[in-house]
């Protein structure tokens, strides 16, 4: 899909996908990956992925629907996840 060809709305979706993936925290894989979802009241919650040595790691879409939840939104309306790495 070309990012120019979806609606606003979207494109602001993977804008702040794109914004939070360079807090992921993945200094085993170098694999950062950022998530944004939009609430149906058009909230927008981010997520970044956190590694940990033990594997117990938290995806980024994790990340955000638990930010999402943690402030009472729970109806999902759309998610964006963007990534990049060493070698992915």
């Amino acid at each position: 899909v070309d990012y120019l060809s979806l609606c606003p709305a979207d494109r602001a979706l993977i804008d702040a996908a794109a914004e939070v993936m360079s807090n992921a925290f993945a200094p085993h894989t170098n694999f950062q990956v950022g998530a944004a979802i939009r609430t149906a009241s058009g909230e927008t919650f981010q997520g970044c992925n956190v590694e940990f040595t033990s594997y117990l790691s938290m995806c980024a879409e994790g990340v955000a629907i638990g930010n999402a939840v943690s402030k009472g939104a729970y109806a999902i309306h759309a998610v964006a996840i963007i990534a990049k790495g060493d070698g992915w």
